[in-house]
């Protein structure tokens, strides 16, 4: 991990995974919040992750750590969406009880935030850790996908979007370089042009 981020122990994945159970309710959208005007907000900085992260910090608070502070925010945040489902509630007593319980899922989705340059994957992240814990994809998927996500450029999505939903006729070449590059993340299996310049996709 990023030493301006983490030390490389055993503390950031106790105090995630405590983060993680103890869940975030501030109606604030991090994605478009300036991390600098939250960071005086006692309730965040009292978030057993953030602790750990500004833990290292004198007085300035360097940009690394902002934007790791904002994704891990995000994260959260985007789990927390689901805090009344019976799997989420579950999984964070589990924790809460266990602290090896998810360790290599959660450790991976740690590693994961701390390499993603843009925060708003880590929505991404928090939807598959969701499926994950409601038992909607085994924990091998999820390591497949929190992977393809580390890789994934977000502004390829739209047109992941339109493959998915088989709408096959709305990508043309001008759309081969982000079909080249979910390609290469894995994100879909395989791509052809045919002669109309229309891509045709088997999803992975």
């Amino acid at each position: 991990m990023n030493q301006n981020n983490f030390n490389d122990n055993i503390l950031p994945l106790q105090s995630f995974s405590e983060s993680i159970a103890k869940g975030i309710d501030i109606a604030v959208d991090f994605t478009e919040n300036n991390i600098d005007e939250l960071l005086d907000n006692q309730v965040l900085k009292s978030i057993p992750i953030i602790k750990t992260i500004l833990a290292g910090t004198n007085v300035v608070v360097t940009i690394n750590q902002r934007h790791q502070i904002k994704k891990m925010l995000i994260f959260m945040q985007n789990l927390e969406s689901h805090k009344n489902d019976s799997s989420v509630i579950k999984m964070k007593n589990k924790i809460l009880s266990d602290p090896y319980y998810l360790q290599k899922e959660t450790e991976l989705s740690l590693i994961v935030l701390d390499k993603i340059v843009e925060a708003k994957k880590a929505k991404l992240l928090a939807a598959a850790f969701y499926l994950l814990v409601s038992e909607k994809i085994t924990s091998d998927e999820y390591m497949e996908i929190a992977l393809i996500v580390e890789q994934i450029y977000y502004n390829d999505l739209s047109v992941l979007n339109l493959i998915s939903n088989g709408n096959p006729n709305s990508i043309h070449k001008r759309d081969i370089a982000n079909i080249n590059r979910l390609n290469a993340t894995g994100a879909i299996y395989q791509n052809v042009i045919d002669g109309n310049g229309i891509a045709i996709i088997i999803i992975r």
